[in-house]
């Protein structure tokens, strides 16, 4: 997704809380963001996350476990970095996106808004989360919408 959805954030000044603040993107696109700040950290849980999501069908509950998570993500396994990993996945759950697209309507209508995860669920028991991905939020990582992820 070419925009600033994820940004470099300074751990120092503490992270903003945004309300349908456009953010920087395609001259033909403009993207609104509430929720709060999120960093590079979150970029790569969250495109793990839609990662894994891309093959399932829409609205299919998909299972992840956290070691293995957090092994994918390159992370020591360990009480504070499974911590992070609960806030960063808290933090992209509370945010939601809006699109308005000029030209082409691929999203619903001119204007769509959607949750960057619909839905989460962490089992204790089996450190396993289970969420679901919107479809629209799986799309715009296709060939021919707003960025072409080489996994």
């Amino acid at each position: 997704m070419r925009c600033q959805l994820f940004s470099l954030w300074s751990r120092r000044s503490g992270r903003e809380t945004f309300y349908r603040t456009e953010l920087a993107s395609r001259s033909d696109t403009k993207i609104f963001y509430t929720g709060v700040q999120l960093d590079m950290s979150d970029c790569d849980v969250f495109m793990h996350l839609v990662q894994a999501a891309k093959d399932a069908l829409p609205g299919t509950l998909i299972k992840v476990d956290e070691w293995k998570l957090l092994k994918e993500l390159g992370r020591a396994e360990g009480g504070s970095n499974y911590e992070q990993l609960r806030d960063s996945i808290r933090r992209i759950f509370y945010g939601s996106i809006e699109i308005e697209v000029s030209g082409k309507f691929k999203i619903g209508t001119k204007a769509a808004g959607v949750h960057l995860i619909d839905k989460y669920e962490y089992n204790e028991e089996t450190k396993e989360y289970s969420y679901i991905v919107d479809p629209s939020i799986v799309m715009l990582f296709e060939n021919d919408e707003y960025s072409l992820i080489d996994w």
